[in-house]
């Protein structure tokens, strides 16, 4: 299996935070800003594994209303392998994450991001505390657990993807 091949000291880390730098120079801090930050590093990283950032990605929860989420990395045949959803700041990360998972919001494999700090969810499972990601190295390493997580049904669909690549001269 793949790993995310990434530094605290890889342009893309340093380019996130160079961005939010400006970003608190100006005093612009509201949401629809700072994103843009991580929605660059996760789209770069994403890249490594052939996966596709896709803002604002609809999303229909089972018997709830549709949600947008604000990105979702999704490979060449369409599956969905990990979600973002950004805060700023000023909100209160453990109440948003609450009130997006009580719209449906998945927790197979999605962040939830303000631009100091994170929550991964997992296989429906919370992993770990609020991560401090204001420091590099926790970044990267919450980058790395949600790069390197494949859902069981994406893990068989990559096996067979492969197996097939690779009988294909045979056939």
């Amino acid at each position: 299996m793949q790993q995310l091949n990434l530094k605290p000291t890889h342009k893309l880390v340093k380019d996130y935070y160079e961005v939010l730098g400006q970003f608190g120079q100006l005093n612009v801090d509201h949401e629809m800003a700072v994103r843009s930050a991580f929605q660059n590093l996760l789209a770069g990283c994403g890249h490594q594994f052939d996966l596709t950032l896709v803002p604002e990605y609809p999303f229909q929860p089972p018997r709830l209303n549709p949600v947008r989420i604000d990105g979702a990395l999704l490979n060449p045949f369409r599956l969905a392998r990990g979600y973002w959803e950004a805060k700023d700041e000023h909100d209160d990360l453990e109440k948003e994450i609450r009130s997006k998972l009580d719209k449906g919001y998945p927790r197979t494999n999605i962040i939830f991001q303000a631009p100091e700090r994170a929550v991964l969810f997992q296989h429906g499972v919370r992993q770990g505390t609020n991560e401090d990601i204001g420091d590099p190295k926790n970044l990267v390493e919450l980058l790395k657990q949600f790069f390197a997580y494949r859902e069981p049904h994406i893990e068989e669909w990559d096996e067979a993807v492969a197996e097939f690549k690779d009988r294909i001269p045979e056939i």
